[in-house]
């Protein structure tokens, strides 16, 4: 183990295949590679996480991160590392959901009648 150099202790190491440095400390969870997030910009990345329209089922929030898993509504999006223009594309249905919910809503309306 390696002294961290965001909390102090002596919890990082470096990652075998990269050769980064990690923290395994709970309430720090330092990576090299990673950019620091703004505090502001965290909240609402948080925020958005929790309250983006998916069941809490398919939330990963553990260690730190911040990911949905709803492989029905969207694709996976990570909350803490995507950009948010990945995160505005990857909530926005694209083009084939949007048919097939047409098509599916039109069956409904022709057995309906």
């Amino acid at each position: 183990m390696e002294l961290c150099p965001k909390c102090g202790k002596m919890t990082a190491e470096k990652n075998h295949y990269t050769g980064l440095l990690i923290c395994h400390n709970r309430e720090c969870f330092f990576r090299e590679d990673e950019k620091p997030i703004p505090k502001e910009e965290k909240k609402l990345r948080e925020i958005l996480w929790f309250n983006h329209g998916c069941p809490v089922t398919c939330l990963y929030g553990d260690d730190g991160e911040m990911q949905c898993n709803n492989f029905h509504s969207h694709v996976p999006i990570d909350f803490k590392r995507d950009t948010a223009e990945d995160i505005e594309d990857k909530l926005r249905p694209d083009i084939k959901q949007v048919r097939e919910f047409l098509e599916y809503l039109n069956k409904l309306a022709k057995e309906a009648k």
